[in-house]
């Protein structure tokens, strides 16, 4: 019972940005590529969370690395990467893109500098408006979040008497 509730608990904290933003999906040579981030139309100055993953559709895809390119339309590189493949939650990424523009995010996978695959896909960054607050997309996540927490801590201490 512990267990539910420590799970219940730590849940909220440990979502990561694919589970309320937004994907690129496709598939390479065989394996399926899911690359998550956290916001569909991001502007300059925002921090953006990207997550990286190869999901298993009949077995585990072993991989210890994953290498990140991002070029403006100009071909200009900003950011040139290695990522560590974590235990717990994966290779992730947070990135504030420095201006508006059409950018290239290229993902290269490797397995022990042995190269599994690669991939890129296009994301836009629109100029930031006057009117907008940063990161308010997150605040009925946040909500969410919060308020089971309370839920299942009341709950809880309410069992123990």
């Amino acid at each position: 019972m512990r267990s539910i509730v420590l799970l219940l608990l730590v849940f909220p904290l440990s979502v990561s940005a694919h589970a309320f933003g937004f994907s690129h999906e496709t598939t390479v040579n065989g394996y399926q590529v899911d690359i998550g981030y956290s916001t569909a139309a991001p502007t300059p100055n925002e921090s953006v969370i990207f997550d990286f993953n190869l999901p298993a559709v009949h077995a585990e895809v072993p991989y210890s690395d994953v290498w990140v390119r991002v070029t403006k339309e100009d071909g200009t590189v900003v950011l040139a990467t290695g990522l560590y493949n974590a235990r717990f939650g994966g290779p992730r990424l947070s990135y504030m893109f420095p201006e508006d523009g059409r950018y290239t995010i290229s993902v290269r996978y490797e397995q022990e500098s042995e190269v599994l695959l690669e991939t890129e896909f296009p994301i836009t960054v629109v100029p930031a408006s006057s009117g907008s607050i940063p990161y308010t997309e997150h605040i009925p996540g946040l909500v969410v979040g919060l308020l089971l927490s309370v839920g299942v801590l009341t709950w809880w201490q309410r069992g123990k008497k």
